[in-house]
């Protein structure tokens, strides 16, 4: 029956009451034209706007807003007039196309259908219009996204598609899609190099991409939400973008793009509207989508060299994939989603997570937040790659290795000798040729390439973490032939390393991809500059053959350092290679013999050197400042030949001490290092540049380039030293508790 109809019996007339006559294209329902707000429908099949839907209100085309109510008498009970008034909204609401644009018509099902589409497209081209009006940022179409039931790989049923109260967070949703690019800016974005499938590989199965090639296409990852998605989803595409821009190379043409500023500029802008708009806000991530945004943001940390706040970010995530149920066994069934276009693994995403939380937490010498559970299993699962499982495994022996370095029980030598007996287990666990020197070459197609730089990566993680192990026996001074081969073992990870990174970053030039091998290059070259001064020290000649091949390949990496610091302009290149080619030349001094050289901590960091004073300082924030100052003016250094080999004498050099403020300071006699003034004069190590001002706990890596993983290397290779030797101890201000001496 029709609308007027009904209206009409239920007054008591018996022809049909006229309907108003409307304005070419109105569309809103009569509520939402009193309310003077917008009127939309969440899905094409909805009878009722979102807006009526929320505050239960009747919803109904505006032609009948006029129509008289009828009067009921007072012998009517409520029941009634109910009733009457289900009839009436029934009747009306059948009439109302389903997208509620007010047709007059019934429709049979096929026909229905059709006006479906066409509401849709309707509504499609009314969202252009909208976006038109909010400037020229968003002066383009955007894709349609009305949201349906679909069913996720995260291997539930059907986890539900969730709507939220659209005026609660239209406002934020309208502030944030005005600043999405164009779409043709997206399409080149996500099409440009390996962006499409290193954003893809954050959430998802490394042998599902790489070997059945199941990988979004361009057309889907490029696709914009509207301006009526929630906020989460239109901050997960922001996020995605910054991490495609961070994946640019630096060669990269940015006229190509429509961006009115520095591609850097708008990399951080999207960055930082994410994360301060919605990231930053507990309410608004409770969905799958709100996690993969913590995880976006995350890695873009960890590849913008900010450890410290990744670390931070990266535990919210666990949190928040605790909260979901991933760490169980056997996860919720029922998890908000937002987009029925998301498409992540919830259990590679909680893997990804604890691998990141873990490593950065051992990087930074910290203790883990994801503790006892275990990742990896003994053998692949069906369907995981060497990929998949090596990482897995990996984060178990992250954890391992946190909780031997947090018990500090060094002397304890069976924790060390099983963890490092699982590493070699795993490396003979994978085929043979993946241990292949890297052959990374231009002409590789993208998936091909992402695939061997994540292999890559694992590699020198891997050559890492054996050298991280055995990092505090790497001083010890002991007949006990255990602990030589903790030193073999430092000394032949440490140049698998560099190795491994000079190729690596041959290629890969844009140090905003896989920034964890740069740590480990300098960690890496660290372990053997300091090997080679403590044999010098001892005029041991165990690695008298080897000196110059490891000099000539820490040179190779000083130079890979520099050239990625001139095309990135990147602080921690430039930092490390700074740090180490002093330290390189210092060791070529030592080699040559000459003037001896003590190395401590000093008391205030504030005391300026004295005039004329040849030393270099190194300050390590919240730890320690460390002075190498030569015992004599280089005017007096002699001019002295090498200095021949002899028996190394009894252990006499010292280490750092977690002293508290009132300390006792023991007799030591401190064996000194040999320089020379022939090869670099000391004294050009005056007023060196590394005397850093306190950064905050979490400076960027622009303030704070190392962001405390010198401190962690220093604190690994001094804290195992057995407390049985001569220790000098003494009481530091300021900079912590920590005294030096080589």
């Amino acid at each position: 029956m029709d609308p007027s109809i009904m209206i009409s019996v239920q007054h008591g007339t018996e022809s049909p009451l006229p309907r108003r006559a409307l304005r070419k294209g109105t569309k809103s329902c009569a509520e939402c034209k009193r309310r003077k707000t917008r009127c939309f429908f969440e899905r094409p099949t909805d009878v009722t706007c979102a807006a009526c839907q929320r505050r239960g209100m009747p919803c109904f085309g505006q032609e009948y807003m006029d129509v008289p109510v009828p009067t009921f008498g007072g012998e009517q009970t409520i029941v009634e007039r109910l009733k009457r008034a289900e009839i009436i909204l029934d009747t009306i609401s059948k009439d109302i196309t389903p997208d509620g644009r007010g047709s007059q018509s019934a429709r049979s099902g096929s026909s229905q259908s059709g006006s479906s589409q066409a509401s849709a497209q309707d509504r499609y081209t009314d969202q252009s219009a909208d976006q038109s009006r909010l400037g020229s940022e968003g002066s383009y179409p955007a894709p349609l996204s009305d949201i349906t039931e679909a069913q996720t790989s995260l291997g539930e049923p059907d986890p539900g598609i969730y709507s939220y109260p659209p005026s609660k967070y239209s406002e934020l949703s309208s502030t944030l899609h005005v600043h999405l690019p164009c779409q043709e800016d997206v399409n080149i974005l996500f099409g440009t190099g390996r962006a499409i499938v290193f954003v893809q590989a954050i959430c998802n199965h490394y042998g599902e991409l790489f070997h059945q090639g199941n990988f979004r296409p361009l057309a889907s990852m490029a696709t914009l939400p509207s301006i009526n998605a929630h906020p989460v989803v239109i901050a997960r595409k922001l996020l995605q973008l910054a991490l495609c821009l961070q994946q640019l190379d630096p060669t990269f043409d940015q006229s190509a793009l429509h961006f009115d500023g520095d591609l850097n500029d708008t990399m951080l802008k999207y960055f930082n509207l994410a994360t301060s708009r919605v990231t930053s806000r507990e309410e608004l991530l409770d969905s799958i989508e709100g996690l993969e945004c913590l995880v976006y943001e995350g890695v873009f940390l960890v590849n913008s060299g900010n450890i410290r706040r990744a670390l931070a970010s990266l535990r919210r995530a666990s949190t928040l994939a605790q909260f979901m149920g991933l760490h169980r066994k056997v996860p919720y069934k029922h998890m908000k989603q937002y987009d029925s276009s998301t498409h992540v693994s919830g259990a590679v995403v909680w893997a990804h997570i604890t691998f990141l939380e873990r490593y950065m937490s051992l990087l930074l010498g910290m203790p883990t937040a994801m503790a006892r559970m275990r990742i990896g299993s003994d053998e692949p699962l069906p369907g995981d790659s060497s990929l998949d499982w090596f990482e897995k495994v990996q984060t178990d022996m992250f954890e391992r290795m946190i909780e031997r370095n947090q018990e500090g029980n060094y002397h304890d030598l069976a924790t060390t000798q099983k963890i490092d007996y699982e590493l070699n287990k795993m490396a003979h666990s994978v085929p043979e040729k993946w241990w292949a020197p890297l052959d990374l070459t231009q002409g590789m197609d993208n998936k091909t390439l992402m695939e061997k730089i994540i292999g890559a990566h694992l590699q020198i993680v891997h050559y890492n973490l054996l050298s991280v192990l055995h990092l505090p026996y790497l001083l010890w001074d002991t007949e006990d032939t255990r602990f030589e081969y903790s030193k073999t073992t430092c000394i032949y990870a440490s140049r698998e390393v560099l190795n491994r990174f000079i190729t690596f970053r041959s290629i890969v030039k844009m140090v905003t991809c896989c920034r964890p091998v740069d740590f480990c290059a300098f960690t890496a070259a660290l372990t053997l500059l300091l090997t080679y001064l403590n044999n010098h020290k001892q005029k041991s000649p165990m690695l008298a053959h080897q000196r110059i091949g490891d000099r000539a390949l820490i040179e190779s990496t000083l130079e890979t350092m520099e050239e990625l610091n001139k095309l990135n302009n990147d602080e921690l290149s430039r930092r490390s290679a700074e740090l180490v080619r002093k330290l390189l030349d210092l060791e070529a001094d030592c080699a040559q013999g000459g003037q001896t050289y003590n190395s401590s901590l000093e008391r205030n960091q504030d005391e300026p050197a004295a005039a004329g004073e040849p030393c270099f300082h190194l300050k390590i924030p919240y730890f320690g400042t460390v002075k190498l100052a030569c015992d004599a003016p280089p005017t007096q250094f002699p001019d002295l030949a090498p200095v021949a080999f002899a028996p190394p004498p009894l252990n006499q050099y010292s280490t750092w001490s977690n002293a508290g403020p009132a300390v006792v300071e023991q007799p030591m006699q401190v064996q000194h290092l040999a320089v020379t003034s022939e090869h670099v004069p000391f004294d050009t190590f005056s007023g060196a540049g590394f005397d850093l001002d306190m950064p905050d706990l979490l400076a960027s890596a622009e303030d704070w380039a190392f962001q405390g993983v010198d401190s962690a290397f220093f604190d690994a290779v001094m804290g195992g030293i057995p407390t049985t030797n001569n220790i000098h101890v003494a009481e530091s201000q300021n900079w912590g508790g920590y005294t030096v001496s080589i």
